[in-house]
């Protein structure tokens, strides 16, 4: 398992695996495709996650249009510097809603 999933009482948080690239982003793909569907409001945890590769960007970019297509929202929070960068530089931190911690993510979702 590349996700690990907790239910709070405002959202789904899912874990994200140390690294997402393209030898695994099909793997994360299919956990997340299960574990939120149905799901309006999704927040993904990067405590963990030290990199994201463009085939990880893509994962997210399924799964907000499967997100936003259950009239939900999704957040992402815990990014650390680097991985932060790669988002910020591609326009996609605005897009997913990325913030630095729970609370804002939570917000984010409300």
């Amino acid at each position: 398992m590349e996700t690990t999933v907790t239910k709070n009482a405002d959202a789904l948080i899912v874990g994200l695996p140390k690294e997402i690239h393209s030898g695994n982003a099909g793997n994360v793909q299919s956990e997340i495709n299960i574990v939120i569907e149905g799901q309006k409001k999704v927040i993904f945890d990067f405590s963990v996650n030290e990199f994201v590769s463009t085939a990880g960007i893509r994962v997210f970019l399924e799964t907000l249009n499967k997100i936003q297509a259950q009239n939900g929202k999704m957040a992402m929070f815990g990014m650390n510097d680097l991985v932060f960068e790669v988002f910020d530089i591609t326009g996609f931190a605005e897009v997913f809603g990325v913030v630095k911690e729970l609370d804002d993510a939570l917000q984010n979702v409300a």
